[in-house]
Formats: C-alpha cells, sequence, structure tokens
C-alpha cells in the first residue's frame, strides 16, 4: 500500500531522502530544517564588523528548495535589473557592476562548492554582503528576489534605525536598497552535493547600525 506525503514526512530521521515519489506516480519536493520553517525557510545572521567607525550586519539567506531546475537568470544584467527595481522604488540610485567585487565574490563562492554551506566570507573588510543557498538550482535574480522579498519586514518609521517589524529578517533587502552603496558583484557555484550557493557583495557596504537606508 502506498503511503501519503502525510505518512511519509512522519518518519522520524528527517533525512532529506527522495520516497520515489510513490512508486513513479507522483514528482516530489522535499525540504528539511533544524527547526520551524514555512515553505520558504531564510534566515539573516548578525555577523558584525567594522567599518570607518561603524559596524554594518551581515546577512545571511537559506533556501529549504527545490529539486527542480530553475530558469537561469545569472548575467550581469539579471544581477544589476533584479536590485535597481528595488532601488527605484526608493528611489536611489542604481547600481553599477563592480568587476573587483565579482572577482572577489566568485573566489569565495568557489570555496563554497565542496560544502554549499552559509558561512560569511568577512567581505574582506571593505564589502557588504547577502548569501543564499538552495538545495537544488537557484538563479542570481530568484535569490536578489528573495532578499527583496523582505521588504514589508523593513519599517522606515521604526524609532531605531535600520531594525525590522516583529523579528523578522529584513537586513538583505536594507543592504540591497542602501543609498550610499553604489557598486555590486556577484557569483554563483553549483555545489559538489548539487545545491547553489551565491553571493553578492557590495561597495560601500550598507546596514550600518543606527543608520536608515537612505
Amino acid at each position: 500500500m502506498l503511503m501519503n506525503a502525510k505518512e511519509i514526512a512522519n518518519f522520524a530521521n528527517c533525512n532529506l531522502v527522495y520516497s520515489g515519489g510513490g512508486g513513479g506516480i507522483y514528482d516530489e519536493n522535499i525540504a528539511m530544517s533544524t527547526g520551524d520553517m514555512s515553505g520558504t525557510d531564510y534566515r539573516c545572521s548578525e555577523n558584525v564588523g567594522n567599518v570607518s567607525l561603524s559596524q554594518f550586519f551581515f546577512c545571511v539567506l537559506g533556501l529549504a528548495i527545490v529539486s527542480h531546475v530553475a530558469y537561469a537568470q545569472d548575467s550581469i544584467q539579471d544581477y544589476l535589473n533584479a536590485h535597481n527595481v528595488a532601488r527605484a522604488q526608493v528611489r536611489v540610485p542604481n547600481l553599477v557592476w563592480s568587476r573587483a567585487a565579482a572577482a572577489f565574490a566568485q573566489n569565495y563562492a568557489n570555496k563554497r562548492k565542496g560544502d554549499c554551506n552559509l558561512i560569511h566570507s568577512g567581505g574582506g573588510g571593505i564589502y557588504g554582503e547577502n548569501l543564499a543557498m538552495s538545495t537544488g538550482d537557484l538563479s542570481g535574480a530568484e535569490a536578489v528576489k528573495l532578499w527583496v522579498d523582505e521588504k514589508p519586514y523593513y519599517n522606515y518609521n521604526i524609532p531605531i534605525p535600520n531594525s525590522c517589524v516583529g523579528g523578522e529578517q529584513c537586513l538583505h533587502y536594507s543592504q540591497v536598497i542602501w543609498k550610499n552603496t553604489r557598486s555590486v558583484g556577484c557569483a554563483k557555484v553549483r555545489c559538489d552535493n548539487g545545491g547553489t550557493f551565491i553571493t553578492c557583495n557590495y561597495y560601500p557596504p550598507g546596514n550600518y547600525v543606527g543608520q536608515r537606508p537612505y
């Protein structure tokens, strides 16, 4: 007798092992988390560094998706468009592509190819950084969209500048729209485990403590 998805999900070890789709009947996407999660699980790590006597936050985004192949949107223009549409909505200048930041991003992404772990590079002390990963393919444009989708959790009028609503995450978004950030460089690798690791580095960095993005 075939088990349904709920019965399969109730097995206790939480390992990401496919059921076989009910003997070939069903297609299947699976996900797991070390805690509770929604359909898309994301989190931001407050990895704080000092820049020009101020502090900024690095953010990290983890996706508990996908087994299907995404349509590639990984060109320089795809990354820029995804950022600049969001920036235009708050009337801050467009970002331009930085070959230096992209080279930094690619060098670090290559180091994560073996494990796909969401560990920050430290930005070399000069860059802001957003990270994303997926258990399957993920395009650069999709990664940026996920950061931008944090917009509802950013409230410009909160008394504490650059803070998020209701304990949600919004610092990927605030880095995307940070007015004084002028350039970005991004990189993507497919990891040895089949996942995807994407990093974007920003210059000058955003998310300074006590400052608003614009």
